[in-house]
Order: structure tokens, then sequence, then C-alpha cells
């Protein structure tokens, strides 16, 4: 058995629909299922879950080992949502899993505690506060953007 997905890594945007897609080879029956966070998405009520599943006959004839493909649906992506997601495989011969992570990309949360520290006619001193959010912890940088009042 022999399992795959495409991409290993996918990026939402919060509020969007994400797919991932899971990739099993081996002998029929291969039966996918998927799990989030340590729970099988078939003993959740969330409705925004759904799956497609389908095969794909890579050579006509050759009998067993075409692949069979699944595809997790996530309707309304939220940062909840957001880490390893697992898809599990199993035939009759054993099986395999592969963790797939998505990543939910929201705006962060504007900077807090913003305060002009110093300033001269053609310098400033900012400072803010560090993010408090665990959603926001990620945050690399800020753009700061000024706008001129008119007649100073």
């Amino acid at each position: 058995m022999l399992i795959r997905a495409r991409p290993p890594k996918e990026m939402v945007r919060r509020g969007e629909v994400a797919r991932l897609r899971c990739e099993a080879e081996g002998d029929e029956p291969i039966k996918i299922t998927w799990n989030v966070k340590g729970i099988s998405i078939n003993d959740t009520n969330d409705q925004r879950y759904g799956l497609k599943r389908f095969s794909v006959d890579s050579n006509p004839g050759s009998g067993p080992g075409s692949p069979a493909i699944s595809e997790l649906i996530i309707q309304q992506v939220s940062l909840t949502d957001r880490g390893d997601v697992e898809c599990v495989a199993v035939n009759s011969f054993g099986h395999d899993s592969l963790r797939v992570s998505l990543l939910v990309q929201e705006r962060p949360q504007p900077p807090k505690e913003f305060r002009v520290m110093e300033h001269t006619s053609r310098s400033v001193v900012l400072s803010w506060a560090l993010p408090t959010s665990e959603d926001d912890a990620h945050v690399l940088d800020y753009v700061l953007s000024y706008k001129e009042e008119s007649g100073t």
C-alpha cells in the first residue's frame, strides 16, 4: 500500500473552501478515511465536511493496483480548522497514513497599545504591544503607512 497527498500542504483563506486530496495505490478494495484533530470525519456532525472518492485507471487492463483517490472538502474554513489532517488508507494487505497540513490565512488584528514614543520634525518612534492572541502569534512584520495632513 502506498499513499500520497497532493499537495502535502494546503493554504486557504478563512471563509473559503479547502480541498485536500489523498491518493492510495494498492490492491482493491481500498478504504480511505480522514481524521481531523484525531477524530474521524465520519464521527463528526460538522456539515462543512464533504467527501469525493474516485478511482483512476491509469493503465486499462493492467489489473489491480490503480490509484484510489479521496478528496476531503471543507466549506467555510475557519482558524480552528488549521493543523494536520490525516488520510488513512486500508486494504486486506495493510494500511498507510499520511498527514496533510492545512494552513488557514487571515488578516491579523491591528496592533494594540499603539503609541508615539517620541517625534521630531522629520522622524517618529512608535511602539505597540505584541499580539496576545495565538491566532496572531505568527505575524512577522507590519506595514506602516502615513498620510500628511493638509496645512501642516
